[in-house]
């Protein structure tokens, strides 16, 4: 009896090593296969399908064996025959990968590129998979033929198989990778199998059953209905309804984990740790269920399960809509890397745990329940019955379940969730799952008062559970949804802020871009298409909310093809319309939903420029995008003189990440450059320029790009109105970049740095840090632009982008210093970068925003000794000029803010706020004619109305006629003159002896104020000095009339009477009596 647990113990041992090497297998092939077929929904499904078919064929293989034969050999066979293909399949695949890129059509998913992926899918996993199905069959056979009086052992089996397998997906998704690479991991695999075939060959290598032609099978009549089915007979209708429920449990745990993973990825990030982790817990629970059903069978049968299985389903609806809640509550208790890992797998065993160890359980619960059906018709014995042995059975059962597990990812993926959404697909396989519990215990006979209890709790949870599980507001500033769709790689959704802006959101968690960052991402299209002295055929790759799209296809000489993962996304185009210039409806842009590494693989055609958009370089499947493989055709795919353009985000490399991404891109082309994008020090970006020539800048071709017809608007609107501007963000040169990145790693697919890293580093404190860190690295290696970049350039333009370099080098370290709190030395690098380019109005700006804010806060001091050290270094700098003025103004230090404005206008004569500033402070100091001098020379002084109405009464008062006239001209030129314009410009002008002019204006002052008896004596004398007595005369009579007794009309009408009675040759022309100035 010890002899036969020891060896059994054994089996179990093999059984864990079994498991491990399987899942091993699964998760690198699967990564091998996405380097070939691409990362797209329909290949990962192609993938999937293949090997749960494979698995299902193996398990329906084991049943054909016949029954004579040792398990022992054929177990040795399955595991040596796997060990042999695992070692051959790096080969394999790159073989698969040639015919694949050769024969696949590229561009949108066909029947006809579906079928080809599916074929040569299957192709290279049928057999592997097959070998892997049948192992698990032949084991428990196995066991079977040699122990069974030996109770619970498919439970173990099961229990140790699946544990195995769950360590075999942690292993290789997390390590193997990273120490021996992808190929080194299959390689383990192989190894592990043939020493799994010679560790079986050794321990029964005197067992009578290895060669059964010479021995006698040993049997025993001592059965274990927990273990395995005795030899009876269940009807075919039976077997064939068991078999199918079997299926549909299949179906269902498969969609459990679709659905399930959709619904974390919103909380957890889309890293490959991720997935380890959700696969890993998955297998876990599976073998915990099938260790604590050998506990529990007495209990729970297999449609019991079910029933449990699709209320924790339900149930899983109500935690995933919590979970956002909880997890915001858990990362701010979260202070280290290892606490947020932890409360990554909480998340996920919350979810996973209790339904896997149920589903675990089902796998030996489907056994016994065959077990309960044989015992029942254990006399039926008829032509439509099926001779059900525990090999035979256990085959058919991996085949039933395996096989409803392959039509999961195309029904529920890429049918049921994108049709249903999140919440009712999980409705919909929780109910299949009751149905299939309903039917089963009805086929065993087995309700009692307990299962309609809890079938009346499923129906009150299913009434109960939340009605929406969007989630879309990972961020406070998320105060809107727009457009929600659950796509079939992911889910997609528009937010908006409280501001309207709009973003593109992918899980909830991936910004994809958006009104904010459009500034940015229309200068990743501009600046290659810029820089590319005669493009025609354009390939972007990554589309987001077009954006990007938009700025390439606005010159509009290109022919574009946009690639675009998602094809969710290009569906909501159209919420970004306003933004991206409905870009999808250009002739020339034409938009494909497929993988970008396939399309640049397969692709037959060739084109002048790439542009490879921003990726999230931690993601799962998006660190291929920055590999040798992945450079290295598409080189293949340039015209010659053609440029490669990928766009690195600063802030999400470390600067060892940075390093190994800058390796990978200069081993592929041998001319490199290296370019900012903006000058943002919280999101910096870097382009890396890849030719396979020397690369020179065709001054004249670049100056026709400008000239080309709307694009200096367009150019302008991202501050690259001018060639300088442009290339102003020249950053670093081959030399400087090799410099940088030796001795790193290079980034493959089989040694996949960044996304085994990156991740990780996602958590660190010095995450937020990156930009900052990697930017100042680059700016301490900046050197001059090298002389055969710049060789068909004027002197006199190179000493201009030089200049302009400098200056924006001293301007990225003025915003570092600023962030890192260094206040003085980040203003020294600002004058710095003015005193190298005074003209740079981006420096100007944020010279004059920290002044405004000093005075904003009423710092006076601060704001004085800001704007001395700024002047000093940039005497031109008007704008500091007119803020140290009004600093002045404010501590009542009139004649030096009089001194400043001036110097203010002498820079610029036509800045509107020190003219105004100014002229008001001439009228504080009693200088009317100043005042009025300054302010006419305002580009709009009508705007001022007021103020110059001020003026002309200050000007009347002393007699300053010529500036009061002028004043007064431009008041009457307003639609709505203030009320005395008419009268003060009549008085200016009767004052230097103009009456004829002053008439009119004082007609029509008198009807603006007909009371006022100063301007009816004013147009009297106007009258007079013309020499107009009759009007005179007409203008006195009713002036009388009103103010009968006012003393110098009377004067006034002796003196009309004098002139009345002179000849007219004899009157004075010039002589009146002038009233007093009111």
């Amino acid at each position: 009896m010890q002899e036969t647990k020891g060896s059994l113990y054994h089996l179990l041992v093999v059984s864990i090593f079994s498991g491990f090497a399987a899942l091993t297998y699964e998760v690198l092939w699967l990564r091998k296969l996405g380097d070939i077929v691409g990362a797209s929904a329909y290949a990962m499904h192609i993938v999937l399908t293949a090997f749960f078919l494979g698995m299902a064929l193996g398990g329906a293989w084991s049943t054909r064996w016949p029954r004579e034969e040792s398990p022992i050999r054929y177990y040795l066979w399955l595991e040596g025959s796997l060990g042999l293909y695992g070692l051959l399949s790096p080969a394999l695949f790159s073989l698969l990968g040639w015919v694949y890129t050769s024969f696949v059509p590229t561009g949108e998913a066909t029947l006809w590129s579906l079928t080809l992926r599916s074929l040569l899918g299957l192709s290279i996993l049928i057999i592997p998979t097959m070998l892997m199905g049948a192992t698990l069959p032949v084991l428990v056979q196995l066991v079977d033929r040699h122990y069974p009086s030996t109770t619970d052992t498919t439970g173990h089996l099961y229990l140790w198989n699946t544990l195995g397998a769950a360590i075999g997906a942690a292993t290789a998704g997390l390590l193997l990778p990273r120490y021996l690479g992808i190929h080194g991991g299959i390689y383990l695999a192989g190894t592990f199998n043939l020493l799994i075939a010679l560790y079986i060959g050794w321990v029964f290598r005197d067992d009578p059953l290895r060669y059964p032609h010479q021995h006698t099978p040993l049997r025993s009549n001592t059965t274990s209905p927990a273990t395995h089915i005795p030899s009876t007979s269940i009807p075919l209708p039976q077997l064939i309804s068991a078999l199918t429920l079997f299926a549909l449990a299949g179906f269902c745990a498969i969609s459990y984990e679709i659905l399930w993973t959709r619904g974390l990825m919103s909380l957890l990030g889309n890293t490959i740790y991720s997935f380890s982790a959700l696969l890993s817990t998955y297998l876990l629970g599976l073998a915990l269920g099938g260790g604590l059903y050998t506990r529990l069978r007495g209990f729970l049968s297999f449609g019991a399960l079910q029933w449990l299985i699709g209320l924790s389903g339900l149930t899983s609806i109500w935690l995933l809509s919590r979970l956002p809640q909880w997890q915001q509550q858990w990362l701010q208790q979260a202070q280290t890397e290892t606490l947020v890992l932890s409360m990554e797998l909480a998340l996920i065993a919350s979810v996973f745990l209790l339904p896997c160890v149920l589903m675990g359980m089902s796998f030996p619960a489907m056994l016994a329940h065959l077990d309960t059906l044989s015992q029942e018709d254990d006399t039926t014995k008829d032509n439509d019955t099926v001779h059900a042995t525990a090999r035979k059975q256990i085959g058919w059962v991996v085949f039933a379940n395996t096989l409803g597990s392959v039509l999961a990812p195309w029904l529920m993926g890429m049918w049921w969730l994108p049709a249903l959404h999140l919440r009712n697909a999980l409705v919909l396989a929780a109910s299949l799952n009751m149905l299939v519990g309903i039917f089963a215990l009805t086929q065993s006979k087995q309700w009692d008062v307990r299962w309609f209890v809890v079938a009346g709790f499923g129906a009150l949870l299913l009434l109960g559970v939340p009605s929406d599980l969007r989630h879309w507001k990972y961020r406070a500033d998320d105060t809107k949804l727009v457009h929600y769709k659950e796509g079939i790689a992911a889910s997609i959704a528009v937010v908006e802020d409280k501001h309207k802006r709009r973003r593109l959101k992918l899980n909830n968690r991936f910004s994809m871009g958006g009104q904010v960052g459009r500034f940015g991402e229309l200068r990743q299209g501009h600046i290659p298409v810029l820089l590319h002295p005669n493009a025609r055929k354009v390939l972007a790759l990554g589309v987001a909310t077009g954006h990007t799209l938009s700025a390439i296809a606005s010159h509009q000489t290109l022919k574009i093809d946009a690639i675009e993962l998602i094809p969710g996304i290009l569906s909501l185009l159209p919420a970004f319309e306003k933004t991206n210039e409905a870009v999808y409806k250009q002739k020339n842009v034409r938009l494909l939903a497929e993988d970008a590494r396939h399309y640049v693989a397969s692709t037959k055609k060739r084109y002048d420029l790439i542009i490879a958009d921003l990726f999230h370089t931690y993601k799962a499947g998006v660190g291929g995008l920055y590999t040798r493989e992945h450079f290295e055709k598409a080189k293949k795919i340039l015209r010659p003189g053609g440029i490669y353009f990928q766009w690195l985000p600063l802030y999400q490399l470390t600067p060892q990440a940075l390093r190994v991404v800058i390796k990978t891109f200069s081993q592929v082309f041998p001319h490199v450059h290296g370019w900012f994008v903006y000058l943002n020090t919280h999101t910096p970006v870097l382009g890396l320029m890849g030719t396979t020539a020397p690369y020179t800048v065709r001054w004249l071709a670049l100056q026709h790009r400008y000239k080309q017809r709307g694009m200096s608007a367009r150019l302008r609107r991202v501050a690259l109105q001018s060639p300088i501007h442009l290339l102003s963000m020249y950053a670093l040169d081959q030399k400087t970049l090799s410099t940088l990145a030796k001795d790193s790693p290079l980034n493959t697919n089989n040694f996949p740095y960044l996304e085994l890293n990156l991740p990780l580093a996602r958590w660190k404190k010095e995450w937020k840090d990156l930009g900052r860190k990697n930017l100042r690295t680059l700016l301490s290696l900046k050197q001059p632009i090298p002389e055969g970049v710049l060789t068909r350039l004027p002197k006199s333009t190179k000493h201009a982008i030089e200049r302009r370099r400098r200056a924006v080098s001293a301007y990225l370290y003025s915003r570092l210093y600023l962030h890192q709190g260094k206040t003085s030395n980040a203003h020294q690098a600002l004058f710095e970068a003015l005193a190298h380019d005074p003209s740079w109005d981006t420096a100007a700006k944020i010279a004059t925003n920290i002044a405004s804010s000093y005075i904003k806060k009423k710092d006076w001091s601060s704001a004085e000794t800001f704007l001395k050290r700024l002047l000093g270094a940039v005497p031109t700098h008007h704008e500091g000029w007119f803020l140290r003025g009004n600093v002045a103004l404010t501590q009542k230090r009139v004649q030096d803010a009089i001194r400043y404005y001036n110097r203010t206008l002498k820079l610029r004569p036509h800045a509107g706020f020190a003219i105004r500033n100014l002229a008001v402070l001439y009228i504080r100091t009693q200088q009317p004619a100043k005042a009025a001098q300054v302010l006419l020379t305002h580009p709009q002084p009508s705007k001022h109305l007021r103020l110059l109405h001020h003026i002309g009464k200050m000007l009347a008062q002393k007699r300053h006629w010529p500036a009061l006239a002028k004043v007064a001209q431009m008041l009457v030129k307003h639609p709505k003159p203030p009320k005395r314009s008419y009268e003060m410009l009549g008085l200016a002008l009767l004052q230097q002896q103009y009456p004829k002019k002053a008439i009119p204006y004082l007609q029509k002052a008198i009807k603006r104020q007909p009371k006022q008896v100063h301007i009816q004596i004013w147009l009297i004398q106007s009258y007079l000095k013309a020499n107009d007595l009759l009007h005179a005369r007409t203008q006195l009579d009713k002036s009388v009339r009103m103010f009968p007794k006012h003393p110098f009309l009377q004067t006034l009408s002796m003196k009309l009477a004098q002139l009345s009675a002179t000849p007219p040759t004899s009157r004075p022309t010039s002589q009146s009596t002038t009233a007093p100035t009111p």
